[in-house]
């Protein structure tokens, strides 16, 4: 790598810290120290610079999910050095969106893990922040024995990109997830481009069913399974407050009908309900991107 290229990623490494600086009311990029959680014997997360890594350490290695960037990846590397001894030799990758798939290169021993469609977006890299391939690609699911626990990986469709993984350890019942929900807090709608609001809408309620002790999220520190359950209602509820109307307009003779709704449902649809929300003035970049899902399928 180039020290042009170099420097251009520490650079955009420090926008990403900004931006999320700027974004969040919560613990975040200004905590001084790592937050180090114990979720069962072998697994753990660790919460820096508005990111949450699970780390699970098994009989030879240790598996963590997203470093995230260069600067936070040293971060995590030192805080599971005060856990044990072993190598991380597993990287899950949530998705494949740039700001939680760098830092890798601080782990040489690890192997990359993804689901398979992050390779339709890894070449259109321009900054040099994504590793340059994935070692093990899965389509639906696939399953590491760590000698300790078995971790799951799990496609159920787009969700946040097109390569949304959940990452489940049944025998503890702890998932992890990223980008597809936040502790009483709503998503700024300018991150929400990417966002399938169908597919997130699926997949909340696909592991809603399962039995969970710990539902770590990658921005948000608490692993309380409750605020996944607040986050199935809230989906849901955005859900039920925007087809409707779309679902008239559809039947309607105007064929073009459904399109005006993009502009008008965000200044009319409320859920007051959650209006204590951190983050809930961007409640109508939500039903529009709601809207945008059900009338154009992304």
């Amino acid at each position: 790598m180039t020290p042009v290229r170099l420097s251009l990623r520490v650079a955009v490494t420090a926008i990403f810290m900004l931006c999320a600086s700027l974004a969040s009311h919560s613990v975040a990029w200004a905590q001084d120290a790592p937050i180090v959680s114990k979720l069962s014997d072998n697994t753990y997360s660790v919460f820096w610079g508005f990111f949450n890594s699970l780390v699970v350490i098994g009989n030879k290695g240790v598996l963590i999910t997203d470093p995230a960037n260069d600067n936070r990846a040293a971060v995590l590397k030192a805080e599971i050095a005060k856990l044990t001894d072993l190598p991380v030799t597993y990287i899950v990758l949530s998705h494949e969106h740039f700001d939680h798939i760098g830092g890798v290169g601080a782990f040489p021993q690890a192997k990359l893990v993804a689901q398979k469609n992050i390779h339709a977006v890894l070449p259109l890299d321009p900054l040099d922040l994504a590793p340059d391939d994935i070692d093990i690609t899965f389509e639906n699911k696939y399953t590491l024995n760590m000698g300790t626990t078995d971790v799951e990986m799990h496609f159920m469709g787009a969700g946040d990109g097109v390569a949304t993984t959940v990452v489940y350890m049944p025998w503890e019942g702890i998932a992890f997830t990223a980008d597809l929900y936040e502790d009483k807090r709503l998503t700024p709608a300018s991150f929400l481009d990417d966002t399938n609001m169908l597919g997130v809408r699926r997949i909340l309620n696909r592991i809603g069913q399962w039995p969970i002790k710990h539902a770590v999220t990658a921005h948000s520190l608490s692993s309380d399974p409750q605020i996944l359950r607040d986050n199935i209602r809230y989906i849901n509820d955005l859900y039920d407050a925007v087809y409707p109307p779309i679902a008239k307009a559809a039947a309607s003779d105007n064929p073009f009908a459904i399109y005006g709704l993009l502009d008008s449902l965000p200044d009319t649809v409320t859920l007051e309900a959650y209006a204590d929300w951190d983050g809930y003035e961007h409640f109508s970049g939500h039903v529009r991107r709601m809207a945008l899902s059900i009338i154009h399928g992304g």
